[in-house]
């Protein structure tokens, strides 16, 4: 939760988040939303399948910070 939400401060920080997602934020307590929807979609994205082999088949290549990014993007929040 902790990296989630220091990832989308250094994005807000940045201004690389949409205009409406960076005017919603005017402290620490507004990016938690935010950093609590990332972990869902990153737990969900990075979800352990009973089969070993598909789990290295699956993550082997993913790094999360591009995950979180991609699901920055879908969720339309990326500038």
């Amino acid at each position: 939760m902790a990296t989630c939400a220091d990832f989308i401060t250094a994005m807000w920080q940045k201004e690389m988040l949409k205009p409406e997602i960076n005017s919603m934020i005017n402290s620490v307590d507004d990016i938690k939303p935010l950093a609590e929807e990332l972990v869902t979609a990153l737990d969900t994205a990075f979800k352990k399948a009973d089969n070993e082999n598909q789990n290295i088949q699956m993550y082997t290549n993913q790094k999360i910070g591009d995950t979180a990014i991609l699901l920055v993007i879908t969720r339309g929040w990326w500038k």
